[in-house]
């Protein structure tokens, strides 16, 4: 009788399958993280090369 006088929550739902997709996260979350390691690796890859050009402009001073 009280679910009836609030409303329904679907995230309360134990049988719900859209919990279910929400907790484990899909391919989609996956593909975040894996976007965010390659930017992390041409982020330092960019510092490598700079600091590289920066010894070499140094190095000819």
């Amino acid at each position: 009788m009280a679910r009836k006088d609030r409303e329904y929550n679907w995230l309360d739902d134990p049988f719900n399958e859209k919990k279910d997709k929400l907790d484990n996260g899909g391919p989609s979350k996956g593909l975040l993280g894996a976007g965010c390691l390659v930017a992390v690796i041409l982020m330092i890859a960019l510092a490598v090369v700079c600091l590289k050009g920066l010894a070499d402009v140094a190095s000819t001073i």
